[in-house]
């Protein structure tokens, strides 16, 4: 019969269970991208858990609505991208006059971009890449 998980984990993490080294403690699971990460971070990780995400890991996160996927996440202070306000709506809060740009303002742009500052591995995001 399946171990239970250390402090009564969840189901899935609930079999033979594997120590890892202290790696990557920041990263959420917040995609199926983004599963595979998890498999780098410290402490406890369920052997079945990795067998099903190798096999069908996505299909299994595909199927959850957003709440059962949140309680799957690595962590649970996540900030959702809705909550981080867009370029349009930062310049709005503005109390300073704006110079008038050099460049043609795009409306369709300006309401896509968003400037964060904090830690980006708590964005509810697909994946982070690092331009460097």
């Amino acid at each position: 019969s399946p171990q239970k998980a250390p402090g009564g984990g969840h189901p899935l993490l609930s079999h033979h269970f594997l120590a890892l080294p202290p790696l990557h403690t920041f990263w959420c699971i917040l995609s199926p991208l983004s599963v595979t990460k998890a498999v780098l971070a410290p402490g406890v990780l369920s052997l079945h858990l990795m067998t099903m995400m190798m096999s069908d890991g996505s299909s299994f996160l595909k199927g959850l609505s957003d709440k059962q996927r949140e309680e799957h996440y690595f962590c649970q202070d996540f900030i959702r991208l809705k909550k981080v306000p867009t370029w349009k709506e930062t310049a709005k809060g503005l109390a300073v006059k704006v110079e008038e740009p050099k460049y043609k303002k795009d409306k369709h742009l300006n309401e896509k971009i968003s400037l964060f500052r904090g830690d980006i591995t708590k964005l509810e995001v697909d994946a982070i890449v690092n331009a460097g």
